[in-house]
């Protein structure tokens, strides 16, 4: 889908914009100027900005979409359109000769970010992901609902993970984080009933508006100042927001689990995962792979220990790269039809002793002996290095 650029230039001064064309840029007064509530809190706020946005007396809507450059195009064209609009406020300002400097501020609506104008063009013109989706950990008794804000800006709908518990907040903000980086490639997309990986587990986005809690209408579940805002740039527009979806994670391992909304399980077994890890001694190059990933494995591996296991790099997205043998002194290992590929679920299930390692790095062999007795052997040093993310 298309990427939107809505923002609202808040100003103590009046905002002329030039008269030159801006291929699709689409300029607007808007008065009165759309005004954040007491339930919002804007992102870089350090300056005080939504204490000025709630006073300006005037503002400024800017709305670009489609852009046909794509997003990197579009926010470099709003970032040279506000140096321009900047400079022009500062000139009518002195030519008045004012009693106080103006304050300019930019609210990046679809994002709920506001900052000076200044820094806000800087993020404009930033290439990172980070400058581009936000997180919002917001209290429901005691813990967290963490909802993005920025990938509606892509034209999806952003993502609500509820029932995060604090100390488990940084893993949730790695999981949008990711996603947003998978939706960023070119024709990547999220839709409701869509399975992603978090982790070991794989969570289901389902729409809010199938859901009891949630507005009928997918635009109704985006904030109350973000319909007011998309919709004073023109009527209707308000109601072609995406709407949102949520993360429904499985109960437990079995064949047909029941779903129930959050991440609870799915973080658990990341902080898990990687804490067995560390305690090994093994700290570089942590990737926790997905029940669903691949395993390969020689055809006798099912008959459980002795056994040994041992990570490489994995040659495709759906390889979790861990290799498994079996101990038989009669199984010759040497010809292809000695091995099958399973998911790593199933290796796990035949050797449950392995599951706690499983976010070791390429290069880690792991031998569990008759009894059950597990063994690790180390990757060399420089093998493993840190992993994306």
């Amino acid at each position: 889908m298309s990427p939107w650029l809505e923002l609202i230039v808040y100003s103590s001064v009046p905002l002329t914009p030039s008269g030159e064309g801006w291929d699709g840029l689409q300029t607007r007064p808007l008065d009165p100027p759309p005004r954040p509530g007491d339930d919002v809190v804007f992102h870089n706020d350090e300056s005080g900005v939504l204490e000025r946005v709630r006073t300006a007396p005037h503002a400024l809507g800017l709305r670009l979409r489609p852009a046909a450059g794509g997003l990197e195009e579009g926010l470099a064209r709003a970032a040279t359109f506000l140096e321009k609009l900047a400079a022009r406020a500062v000139a009518d300002q002195l030519a008045a000769a004012p009693t106080e400097p103006a304050a300019v501020d930019v609210v990046d609506v679809l994002c709920l970010d506001g900052r000076p104008i200044d820094q806000a063009i800087a993020r404009l013109r930033s290439q990172g992901v980070q400058s581009r989706l936000w997180m919002r950990a917001r209290p429901v008794a005691d813990r967290f609902d963490v909802e993005t804000f920025g990938l509606r800006r892509l034209g999806h709908r952003e993502v609500l993970v509820p029932g995060v518990a604090a100390e488990r907040l940084h893993l949730a903000s790695r999981f949008v984080n990711q996603l947003a980086a998978y939706l960023l490639a070119r024709g990547a997309v999220v839709s409701p009933g869509d399975a992603a990986s978090f982790g070991w587990v794989d969570v289901r986005l389902r729409a809010a508006e199938g859901l009891a809690g949630f507005p009928d209408a997918p635009w109704q579940a985006a904030p109350a100042f973000l319909r007011e805002a998309v919709g004073a740039f023109a009527p209707g527009s308000a109601e072609q927001l995406p709407g949102l979806l949520v993360v429904f994670e499985p109960q437990d391992e079995g064949p047909d689990p029941v779903h129930v909304p959050g991440a609870n399980r799915a973080l658990d077994l990341v902080q898990e995962l990687v804490a067995s890890a560390e305690q090994c001694g093994l700290s570089r190059g942590l990737d926790v792979p997905r029940a669903a990933h691949t395993a390969i494995v020689c055809t006798r591996f099912s008959e459980g220990p002795p056994v040994d296991v041992r990570r490489v790099p994995p040659d495709e997205r759906c390889s979790s790269g861990w290799v498994g043998l079996c101990r038989h002194p009669d199984h010759d290992h040497g010809p292809a039809s000695a091995f099958q590929e399973v998911p790593l679920r199933q290796l796990v299930a035949w050797v449950p002793r392995v599951f706690p390692l499983l976010a070791a790095p390429p290069g880690t062999g792991l031998s569990v002996g008759g009894d059950d007795e597990l063994t690790i052997d180390p990757p060399d040093e420089g093998e493993s290095e840190p992993a994306a993310g």
